[in-house]
């Protein structure tokens, strides 16, 4: 697997596990403040939940309660939520 480097340094690596994770190199390189998403798929879903904005957060609450999946129109119909347009977004 070729993994990302700065100046032949590698930033990230890929564990004994599988996982692709960054190297000190790679946590040096990360904006001040950074936070990794949680691993496990609750945290993950509580993280988002969280951070998300309005619109957003709507449409992954409905999406969480059918895993099955939905139309573009069921959404829309359970979350009020539209797709933006460039046109309407221009207004």
């Amino acid at each position: 697997m070729r993994l990302m480097k700065d100046h032949g340094q590698p930033l990230v690596e890929e564990t004994g596990e599988g996982l692709i994770v960054a190297t000190p190199a790679g946590r040096d390189k990360m904006p001040a403040g950074f936070k990794p998403i949680p691993k496990t798929p609750a945290k993950m879903r509580e993280h988002y939940l969280a951070t998300l904005p309005g619109g957003e957060v709507d449409v992954l609450r409905v999406l969480l309660e059918h895993p099955a999946g939905l139309t573009r129109e069921e959404l829309n119909a359970k979350t009020d939520y539209r797709r933006a347009t460039p046109t309407s977004c221009a207004s």
